[in-house]
C-alpha cells in the first residue's frame, strides 16, 4: 500500500489542487475501509477457531465422560465377582 506522501504526490501532479484533495481523502477513506475490513475478517477468523476449538473440547468432554462411566460399571462387576468369590 502506498504511503500518503506518495499518494498525494502522485494525485496531485495529475489532478487539479481541490480535486486532488478529494481524491486523497476518498483513497484514505477506502484505505480505512480496507483496513477495518481486515479487522473483521480476522475478528470472524477467530470466532471461528474458537467455535472448532470448543467443539473439539465438546467432544473430548464426551468421551472422557462416557469412559468415566465404563469405568464406573467395572469397577462395580470387579466389587461384585468380589464379593461373589468371598461368598464362595
Amino acid at each position: 500500500m502506498p504511503s500518503y506522501l506518495e499518494l498525494k504526490s502522485t494525485v496531485a501532479g495529475l489532478l487539479k489542487p481541490e480535486e486532488a484533495n478529494l481524491s486523497i481523502l476518498v483513497a484514505k477513506s477506502f484505505h480505512r475501509f480496507i483496513s477495518l475490513t481486515s479487522t473483521a475478517f480476522f475478528a470472524v477468523n477467530s470466532i471461528y477457531k474458537l467455535k472448532l476449538d470448543l467443539y473439539i473440547i465438546r467432544i473430548y468432554v464426551k468421551e472422557a465422560h462416557e469412559i468415566t462411566q465404563l469405568l464406573l460399571y467395572l469397577s462395580t462387576v470387579v466389587k461384585n465377582s468380589i464379593k461373589d468369590v468371598i461368598r464362595v
